[in-house]
C-alpha cells in the first residue's frame, strides 16, 4: 500500500514538475528533455 502511494505521488509531481519547466520554455522538445 505504502508503494502505491509514494507511486502515485511521484508520478504526479513529476508531471507537474515537467509541465511547468516545458511551460516556462514554450513547450520546446528541449525543455521536456530537461524537464527528465
Amino acid at each position: 500500500m505504502w508503494l502505491l502511494g509514494a507511486l502515485g505521488e511521484e508520478l504526479v509531481y513529476r508531471g507537474y514538475l515537467m509541465n511547468r519547466v516545458a511551460g516556462s520554455f514554450r513547450n520546446s522538445s528541449v525543455a521536456w528533455t530537461v524537464g527528465l
